[in-house]
């Protein structure tokens, strides 16, 4: 682009207006920003403004000239008795709204070989100079970054109540603590901490140090870690906190905590026996998107039979609902019963006994209007050693209670084991179809785990080995022809490498099969589409494809590939139909118009 056009195309706004308009049209344009910069001094801020918005700390040359460049200006910032005095020239550190700490090893092996060996060798006292540098890193988010919003930590090095101090007066939004290590506990009340602290999303992985031991990333036992969380759930806190992002242990004393504005609770990976007194105080909150713990504990089963329904809740997650007594999830049934108007409901691991008799029914009961989002596992049936086939069904009449709930826009079904070469789950697309058939909203489908039988001379193979085996017959000779515009570029692109596109061994027979099994999972895509008239998505034998119709009603309908090879979609689907988060995405709002020093 010209940067010339591109800075006359910039209108006369001002404002949050002008911020908006000038990070959609040059924020990604490095020969504009660059022109800006030139203009003046306020120009040359609003390039930084973009060029600046997210940065990340990872030990590279650049990022350890900006953290230089951030540390002077915090000595800048010291010297004067008012640090947002207008004489100061224009700092970095007062553009930068999102920072990621996340050393990379190779960087620091090359930057100090002898502190990396410090940390990986035999030496021990250079550790100490990284400490440091990790205080250093501390002052400048303190005194260098007045307006930072985000902060994303990932660093396994132990750190001293200093860092936690500067992260407690900041304007911080989103912050997360992933693998971080410090020497004690530290409570953040007043006057430690402001009054009010407009926080809304935190994720803590604290760990207490355990001398140098935690520098080589050992795990500290759970018990050494109870106090971690002292530093972050007191009532000063709490209130303030809108999402919790928690993977490792809750506590919090004695004394029950009001989260007034808690929404999204993430619980899921808790390895710890919390008390009563803590799953009452979050269930006690304004929930909107519940995820819970894959393990049942005494006392989570106690809160949760005194639990009063949740009034605001559209999301519910259960990762794990297993037992050999029914008595033993009945609290968890409860649960899902008496939140009827869900919009979104996903149940992993479920015995087929338990899914079949007790989940299904209470789903198909005529409550769930709400409900436009389903997700259901079941698990694999236990077979002595040596029994064939080990193979997992979803009954038909299931299914047709599913089918029964015209509300749902995505549904998203499993079976079997759910991890390994193993594929149990031998799905029947014909009843499927015919038992969903009623859901005229259906945008969104997606079957899991799902395996077949070789269509010629495959009686000997084993259905779970589908995708291992790979066996090639006359059949998958004809289907693999089945859709030639797919493969043309690709055949192009092995004549231009070299490669033996025929039918090489190599190219040649896995070639064969894996496009003769897309062509099917393609045309069973194209009938679901043909039942289904709202369908736009849809995932089966490992192959997400996307819904094209062309024409009016009754138009040609066909179901094409996103992608070019098989995908097990493992974290597209949680993020779809569960509650799994990009791990660092977090959205940075416009950059305010005024650049306070």
């Amino acid at each position: 682009m010209n940067h010339n056009v591109s800075l006359l195309m910039i209108p006369t706004f001002s404002g949050n207006e002008k911020d908006a308009t000038l990070r959609t049209l040059i924020a990604d344009d490095k020969a504009t920003l660059s022109a800006l910069a030139l203009v003046n001094s306020d120009c040359r801020q609003l390039a930084r403004s973009c060029q600046f918005a997210d940065v990340c700390f990872d030990y590279s040359p650049n990022s350890r000239l900006l953290l230089l460049q951030l540390l002077k200006e915090a000595i800048t910032r010291l010297g004067d008795d008012d640090p947002s005095c207008i004489t100061q020239p224009p700092f970095i550190g007062s553009c930068i709204r999102r920072a990621t700490v996340r050393p990379r090893p190779e960087w620091v092996a090359h930057a100090h070989g002898d502190l990396y060996d410090a940390i990986w060798g035999d030496a021990a006292n250079p550790i100490v100079t990284l400490r440091n540098t990790a205080l250093l890193s501390g002052t400048a988010i303190n005194l260098a970054m007045p307006h930072l919003e985000t902060l994303l930590w990932h660093d396994r090095l132990c750190l001293d109540g200093a860092l936690f101090t500067a992260i407690a007066n900041l304007p911080l939004r989103h912050l997360k603590l992933a693998g971080v290590h410090i020497g004690e506990a530290h409570r953040l009340e007043p006057p430690v901490t402001p009054l009010i602290v407009p926080l809304e999303s935190l994720s803590l992985g604290i760990h207490l140090c355990n001398n140098a031991e935690s520098h080589k990333g050992k795990i500290i036992a759970d018990a050494d870690a109870d106090a971690d969380v002292n530093a972050w759930e007191n009532r000063s806190l709490s209130p303030l906190i809108t999402t919790i992002l928690q993977h490792r242990s809750l506590s919090s004393g004695r004394e029950h905590i009001t989260f007034n504005r808690l929404r999204y609770l993430d619980i899921s990976g808790i390895v710890c026996n919390p008390d009563v007194q803590v799953w009452s105080s979050l269930f006690s909150a304004p929930l909107r998107h519940l995820s819970l713990p894959s393990t049942i504990l005494p006392a989570f089963k106690q809160a949760l039979s005194a639990c009063e329904p949740l009034r605001d809740l559209e999301t519910l997650v259960v990762p794990y609902l297993d037992g050999k007594d029914v008595t033993t999830v009945q609290p968890m049934i409860d649960l899902i019963s008496c939140h009827p108007h869900l919009h979104t409901l996903s149940i992993g691991n479920t015995s087929p006994q338990l899914m079949d008799s007790h989940l299904i029914p209470l789903l198909s009961d005529g409550r769930w209007s709400n409900l436009a989002s389903l997700s259901l596992v079941w698990s694999e049936l236990s077979t002595e050693a040596g029994t064939q086939p080990h193979t997992a069904i979803i009954p038909a009449d299931s299914l047709a209670a599913i089918g029964s709930i015209g509300s749902l826009e995505q549904i998203s079904l499993s079976a079997g084991c759910q991890f390994g070469w193993r594929h149990q789950w031998l799905i029947d697309h014909d009843t499927v179809r015919f038992s969903l058939q009623r859901l005229a909203k259906l945008k969104r489908l997606a079957f899991s785990r799902d395996t077949y039988r070789v269509l010629d001379g495959g009686l000997g193979l084993d259905v779970e080995r589908y995708y291992e085996q790979r066996h090639v017959t006359s059949a998958e000779d004809n289907d693999a022809l089945e859709r030639p515009e797919l493969d043309r570029v690709r055949d192009v692109e092995y004549a231009a490498e070299g490669e033996d596109n025929s039918d090489g061994l190599e190219i040649g027979s896995l070639g064969v099969w894996e496009r003769a099994h897309r062509n099917r999972m393609l045309r069973e895509g194209g009938k679901y589409a043909a039942a289904f008239p709202c369908l736009e998505w849809m995932y089966c034998g490992q192959w997400p494809m996307e819904v094209r119709r062309v024409g009016a009603l009754g138009g040609t309908v066909r179901a094409v590939p996103l992608g070019k090879e098989r995908d097990s979609c493992w974290t597209l689907l949680r993020r779809m139909f569960a509650m799994m988060e990009d791990d660092d995405r977090v959205l940075i709002r416009t950059i305010p118009s005024t650049f306070l020093r």
